[in-house]
């Protein structure tokens, strides 16, 4: 049986006039929270929720974001969507969170009769052009829209999308 207020209700009644206050504050604890369902967000907003409780900010100062400085959150927060996704920024920093799956695409530029594809180092440390699709634990082929953009917007252009 679900213990949630309209069980409380029922136990109460039914003990109506035989009732101690510690048996009530027995039942109450007895009571089930609703679950709080977990916003979805981009992993780049899970980054900053986690370094900034990391750091030991608050709420408040998370979302001082400046534009020249923290584009891409500022972006997503304030004029991405219908601009309400501080909102949930901030059921995201109360509540949790669940990171969105990110599409994943490939780059290849046709040059000198070969395709050559954008790869980059798994750790981030830099990029280069190679001739097959390497998705391993040094480097990567299938990358977000953000890894993209973030070495050369114009490379964004040639971008297909990977489907399984």
């Amino acid at each position: 049986m679900k213990k949630d207020k309209k069980w409380l209700q029922r136990s109460l009644k039914d003990m109506e006039g035989l009732i101690s206050l510690s048996y009530v504050f027995e039942l109450i604890n007895q009571l089930e929270e609703p679950e709080q369902e977990k916003v979805i967000v981009p992993q780049f907003v899970a980054d900053w929720i986690d370094s900034h409780k990391e750091d030991n900010l608050n709420l408040g100062d998370s979302l001082n974001t400046h534009y020249e400085d923290e584009r891409e959150i500022h972006h997503w927060l304030y004029m991405e969507g219908s601009g309400n996704n501080d909102e949930i920024f901030a059921r995201a920093w109360l509540d949790g969170y669940t990171i969105e799956k990110e599409k994943l695409y490939k780059v290849e530029l046709p040059i000198d009769r070969l395709h050559h594809i954008l790869t980059i180092h798994a750790d981030g440390s830099g990029h280069f052009f190679g001739k097959e699709h390497i998705n391993n634990y040094w480097y990567k082929t299938h990358l977000t829209e953000r890894e993209i953009k973030a070495i050369d917007e114009r490379f964004w252009a040639f971008a297909e999308e990977i489907t399984k």
